[in-house]
């Protein structure tokens, strides 16, 4: 569904039509997803105890693409208060929705598989506390929604590639209004913003692997790299990319 009628034949060529996303469309659609989430109940204590009925028939979120975040509240707002009786949350994102059950999120995989939280020598299946953070990163551009859980790790830097101005109207509302609710990344030591959306994160990349190229490898072997040094690569390549980066698709709609 989208807000436009969208059609791919065969050989993926797109056909522009009238309007199909409307009250009726969202009807059937919110109509399949409560009865999805009905039948399953909740899975927070699935995905946290019992891993195998996790691959039961059970979803830790749904996604519903081709939404614009403009239409959201006009369509699924008068719905909330069903979601809220299956404890799932939608989660509005530029073109998509988001149903999560409440409890959930991307944080609750980082919980899972963080070393650092598992007591010595116990055993836990399903790869639980198999991960070490130290040298690891979490990226996103929704930081105020969707990735939201995954930016309020300290010790997990968060690269942010949020749209400019999205996150310069965040911040706007922040400054006039002390909302509270919204993240302020700019508050965030283990925070660094660069933008510009799948651009920015293939360039961040792109820099963090010369870097670590660049200072750990010779012309035989790369030496291993120590979590700070890692930390400090990390947000010296955001600063890079986020200076050098004039952001022509920030300013232009979100991709699906």
């Amino acid at each position: 569904v989208g807000s436009e009628m969208c059609i791919r034949d065969r050989y993926q060529r797109r056909v522009r039509g009238e309007t199909c996303f409307n009250e009726e469309a969202c009807d059937k659609l919110t109509g399949i997803i409560l009865e999805i989430y009905l039948k399953m109940g909740s899975a927070t204590d699935a995905i946290l105890q019992a891993p195998k009925r996790i691959r039961s028939r059970r979803y830790a979120q749904l996604i519903v693409v081709g939404v614009p975040m403009k239409l959201h509240d006009h369509y699924f707002r008068k719905y909330y208060g069903a979601f809220e009786a299956l404890s799932v949350n939608p989660i509005a994102q530029p073109n998509s929705v988001v149903f999560s059950h409440k409890g959930v999120s991307k944080g609750t995989t980082v919980n899972y598989l963080d070393r650092s939280l598992v007591s010595e020598g116990e055993d836990y299946p399903h790869f639980r506390g198999t991960v070490d953070f130290g040298k690891s990163l979490s990226l996103g551009d929704n930081p105020h929604s969707a990735d939201r859980e995954l930016a309020l790790f300290p010790h997990l830097p968060f690269i942010s590639f949020e749209r400019t101005k999205q996150r310069s109207l965040r911040n706007d509302e922040i400054d006039r209004y002390h909302t509270d609710g919204l993240l302020d990344d700019r508050q965030m030591a283990h925070v660094r913003y660069v933008g510009n959306e799948e651009d920015g994160c293939a360039n961040f990349l792109s820099n963090l692997t010369d870097l670590v190229v660049e200072r750990k490898c010779d012309s035989q072997f790369c030496h291993r790299l120590a979590a700070d040094e890692f930390r400090t690569f990390a947000f010296e390549a955001a600063e890079n990319v986020r200076l050098a980066t004039t952001a022509p698709s920030d300013t232009a709609p979100s991709k699906l």
